[in-house]
């Protein structure tokens, strides 16, 4: 394949290249996903069982018409769920792609399993698209695998875990940083790339937008740094903002509705992060403690020599990229070890992000960097130095990879088999104890025969016409007043009006048991029962919109040479130190 040893130069030929790598990457992604391509599942991981049961019943209100389902009126054994008024959506959006193809719930993890192995491809390519800006497509191409199998983003998310919106978030992160790259030629195109991946980073895991954003941050003040311009990072401050109101329609329910739910479920008990630190004790899951610190040691190991390498000789790649990736791995390091117990101490939004370990994630794009900068500069010699600093390449993402397959094994051995997440789903729908708004056991005695409704009080006859999402329609028919209750969770702002009347809130039954109830007159009536929008919705789409405005007037300003595209102001310090 020539085009791997750079011999061919023209356009057509460049574009060839580049074509094989994509195709390298898309192999890549699809070879190291086969066994949850086969199982039709990710292998184990209570976050594979999550995602699983919330898709089953996601894809099919998606598809019915609603682009943005946050009620969802079947798990929880029939009683709701309102996950996505605080859960990130569009991880389960894009399972639900190939729901037309594939309805049965026995093909939903297998749809899953085929959009982690799409995550993992998109997260390669924008690596390559990245680290070509800096490198040739060769080292670019294997800082993308790199990027691919780190054992933390590969075993640990995707198959130890099935944590599938957080295998989603390494995906949006390298095309923020090409954006940043390109903020210095055409600014109004690599303004809009910076907005749109910045805004799907918030959209696909609400966690890792709180280390990743930063790192987007941190690399445009480096290369701010290195240009001696505030351009950079004014623009990454403006786009960071302009992201977050066009998220206003996920934002505006997230960010006010937490303390609505079993929040103390999500940041507290065993889910404390002072009780994940390496080095701080026994963790409360002694697997994943043994497997994270295996990789930790792995990894940091592996950028040691990387590092190592590309000191031999007179380095070419510029030194403010070089401390980016050694930054990142300072960071990671710090904040996953007891060091940095007293900010994770503190009662602050770093909590939210529950498991220290997260910040892993920040070593795979050094790592991805760290190899692509070493293909880089042993491309260019045949010393035999160079070349050592090449094979250096090789042996880290061959480690990577054995590490992987080794992990993987060990999980099957201890008992992590497929088909358990199958059989979990079949028999209970049941969601993390976080979104059970009741007892449903109890709740359920309330409803004998798997009933849709109850009547608390009176007799009569009730027959369900219509039951969707946010909206259930009775028949009623009884010779006195009946009290009904409704097989839903009482959450936020179900209303219920008589043959088209005026709509009044719906009733609780009680704190103990959370249920929608509404009282019927008399005679033969149609109850309409909804839950209309909320303010905070109502609020969030007005901010969404708010951020399409600026955006276009962002744009706009940009394409003309405004003073905001154009500044450049000088910073002190010892810039020259990080120029090329």
């Amino acid at each position: 394949m020539s085009w791997i040893n750079g011999t061919l130069s023209s356009k057509s030929a460049d574009g060839r290249r580049s074509l094989g790598v994509i195709i390298i990457l898309l192999l890549t992604s699809i070879t190291v996903m086969l066994p949850a391509l086969c199982f039709g599942e990710i292998l184990r991981g209570q976050d594979a069982l999550i995602h699983t049961r919330w898709q089953v019943a996601f894809a099919p209100v998606f598809w019915s018409g609603d682009i943005f389902p946050r009620w969802l009126p079947d798990l929880n054994k029939g009683f709701g769920s309102p996950a996505f008024f605080i859960y990130p959506p569009l991880t389960q959006m894009l399972a639900a792609v190939t729901y037309p193809l594939a309805p049965s719930a026995e093909w939903t993890s297998f749809r899953i399993a085929v959009s982690v192995t799409f995550a993992i491809f998109v997260a390669a390519l924008g690596a390559f698209l990245w680290l070509r800006t800096h490198t040739n497509d060769r080292s670019a191409m294997w800082g993308a695998i790199a990027y691919s199998v780190a054992p933390y983003h590969l075993f640990v998310d995707t198959y130890f875990r099935g944590a599938f919106a957080e295998v989603w978030s390494f995906a949006p992160i390298p095309f923020a940083m090409l954006a940043v790259d390109r903020l210095s030629g055409k600014a109004h195109s690599a303004f809009l790339s910076l907005v749109l991946s910045l805004s799907c980073a918030v959209l696909l895991h609400a966690p890792s937008v709180l280390i990743n954003v930063p790192v987007v941050g941190l690399y445009a003040a480096l290369i701010g740094w290195q240009q001696r311009s505030l351009r950079p990072l004014v623009l990454f401050a403006t786009a960071g903002a302009i992201a977050m109101l066009l998220c206003g329609g996920y934002l505006g329910t997230a960010l006010t509705q937490v303390n609505m739910i079993r929040s103390v479920e999500l940041f507290g008990g065993r889910l404390v992060p002072t009780k994940w630190l390496i080095g701080g004790g026994t963790w409360p899951d002694i697997p994943i403690m043994i497997m994270i610190n295996f990789i930790m040691v792995l990894q940091v190991v592996l950028a040691i020599v990387l590092f190592r390498n590309i000191a031999t000789g007179q380095p070419r790649t510029s030194m403010w990229r070089l401390s980016f990736a050694l930054a990142l791995m300072t960071i990671s390091v710090v904040m996953t070890t007891i060091i940095s117990e007293p900010l994770w101490s503190l009662n602050s939004s770093l909590n939210r992000i529950q498991f220290p370990w997260r910040f892993l994630s920040i070593q795979a794009i050094a790592i991805a960097a760290l190899c692509a900068y070493v293909g880089d500069q042993a491309g260019r010699s045949s010393t035999p130095r160079r070349q050592a600093a090449q094979r250096s390449v090789f042996f880290a993402i061959g480690s990577m990879l054995v590490v992987n397959v080794a992990l993987y094994a060990f999980s099957i051995e201890s008992g992590a088999a497929s088909g358990k997440a199958r059989a979990a789903l079949v028999a209970d729908n049941t969601e993390p104890f976080e979104y059970q708004l009741g007892d449903i056991d109890v709740l359920t005695r309330r409803f004998p025969d798997n009933a849709s409704t109850a009547i608390l009080s009176g007799t009569g006859d009730v027959r369900v016409k219509q039951w969707r999402p946010r909206l259930i329609e009775l028949a009623t028919s009884s010779e006195g007043e009946m009290r009904l209750a409704i097989r839903q969770f009482s959450y936020t702002g179900w209303q219920y009006a008589q043959n088209g009347g005026a709509a009044r809130p719906a009733d609780l039954l009680s704190i103990d048991e959370p249920v929608v109830v509404v009282s019927v007159p008399p005679g033969s009536h149609r109850t309409t029962i909804t839950m209309p929008p909320t303010q905070q919705e109502r609020a969030g789409w007005i901010a969404s919109l708010a951020g399409v405005a600026s955006l276009v007037i962002s744009i706009a300003a940009l394409r003309r040479g405004s003073p905001l595209s154009s500044q450049r102001t000088t910073l002190n310090g010892p810039a020259d130190a990080l120029s090329e």
